[in-house]
């Protein structure tokens, strides 16, 4: 049985951290270092977070759309770069393809990560955002244990919930946060956004996949140029 800092170093290693293939250098590269040299110091109370496992000097050298994805549940985090484009669609992904589709900063599919969401059209969140708040709605798409697709619809209230100075990896930033509560007659959940309040950029969210993975953690370090 694996030790438990060797159990987190494989899941760092399974959502693909940049650096468990054949890449050696950047980013990434530094976060699968940085993860060794703290498992090599011993067992922590708590599993590693994104300030452990990179410095602001290797973010500030990444010149392409660049972020990283935390699973709660897993206390596993993995780097994640922009891999293609369909419109408002952008598709991110760790070095062994996992990774989540994004509709602007919203969630609206995984791959690769567990029980996936398929797909998510997401009503009117967009312009919550700009708004400050109101009623929208959700539908969900899943597969079932034998492949089977099965639909969610979720009623949602968008609100702005205060301002917030966030730091991510030695950077802050003055954000606004909204909140996202939505309900199903299935299950409930609420997703967090936190935008920069001088350029409107997502910068962190927590935003819910399924009830077999939870929520996740998407921290952006480069934005998307729009």
């Amino acid at each position: 049985m694996k030790s438990p800092s060797n159990l987190i170093l494989s899941l760092l290693c399974g959502l693909a951290l940049a650096a468990c293939g054949t890449e050696s250098q950047g980013p990434g590269a530094q976060v699968l270092q940085n993860a060794r040299g703290l498992f090599a110091a011993g067992a922590r109370a708590t599993p590693p977070g994104p300030d452990d496992l990179l410095t602001r000097d290797v973010i500030d050298t990444v010149t392409v759309p660049y972020g990283m994805i935390g699973i709660e549940r897993r206390g596993a985090y993995a780097s994640m770069t922009l891999a293609g484009q369909n419109g408002a669609f952008d598709s991110w992904v760790t070095s062994d393809g996992a990774g989540v589709v994004l509709q602007g900063a919203v969630l609206t599919g995984t791959k690769g990560l567990g029980p996936d969401l398929v797909t998510a059209d997401i009503g009117a969140l967009a312009q919550g955002f700009g708004s400050g708040g109101g009623p929208s709605s959700r539908t969900h798409r899943y597969l079932d244990g034998e492949g089977r697709a099965f639909t969610l619809t979720y009623t949602c209230t968008i609100s702005a919930a205060g301002d917030e100075n966030i730091t991510i990896v030695g950077k802050t930033y003055p954000t606004r946060i909204v909140t996202e509560t939505c309900a199903s007659a299935q299950e409930s959940f609420e997703n967090r956004y936190w935008i920069g309040k001088n350029d409107g950029i997502v910068w962190q969210s927590r935003q819910w996949v399924s009830a077999g993975i939870g929520h996740v953690l998407l921290l952006t370090f480069v934005p998307v140029a729009r």
